[in-house]
């Protein structure tokens, strides 16, 4: 009696069992806590990494200010969150925009419709498939940055209205514009 009311009375098998495996799930919980605080580390870091890669090759191709690309990044931060895209995605574009010698504001205007059209458009390649069929139908028919709202409105509208999505029409014009033109 006095062994079982100190509670070091021998348990059972099954007793044995329950205590063990309430251990181990308490062991594997906590294990799986640090794994994925780890990972989560890690993606932080690799994300982090990709958009100061991304940032470098904006960089290359324009010349502004330290205060011009830190507003610039604080702004691509933030409309990545409303659209539901990368930063990098948002810099990547922008930076495709600028290497064809548009300012680092209207870069970030149609950098950002290639993320929207990304987003919108049915079949379209990510955000460097749209930057690029958006590039070519600009280049291709000589229009300017104030057209490029209105040519992936039309890219949406022949993709829902007709029996070809919204990425094929881009592309079809990306691998033809010049000629159409």
């Amino acid at each position: 009696t006095n062994i079982e009311l100190a509670g070091k009375a021998q348990k059972g098998f099954m007793g044995r069992l329950a205590q063990n495996f309430s251990k181990f799930v308490s062991w594997f919980a906590i294990g799986g806590f640090t794994a994925s605080a780890v990972r989560g580390f890690r993606d932080i870091f690799a994300a982090v990494k990709d958009v100061d890669s991304a940032m470098t090759s904006l960089r290359k191709v324009t010349d502004e200010t330290d205060k011009t690309y830190s507003r610039f990044l604080t702004n691509a931060s933030k409309k990545a969150v409303q659209l539901g895209a990368s930063v990098r995605d948002i810099v990547s574009a922008t930076t495709s925009f600028a290497r064809l010698g548009y300012s680092i504001e209207d870069s970030y205007s149609l950098g950002q419709l290639a993320t929207v059209y990304a987003n919108v458009g049915d079949e379209v390649n990510g955000v460097e498939g749209a930057t690029s069929s958006i590039i070519s139908t600009l280049a291709g028919f000589k229009l300017g940055v104030q057209d490029a709202t209105s040519v992936v409105d039309k890219f949406n509208n022949v993709g829902n209205n007709f029996a070809i999505t919204s990425g094929g029409i881009g592309e079809a014009l990306k691998r033809s514009a010049s000629a159409l033109n």
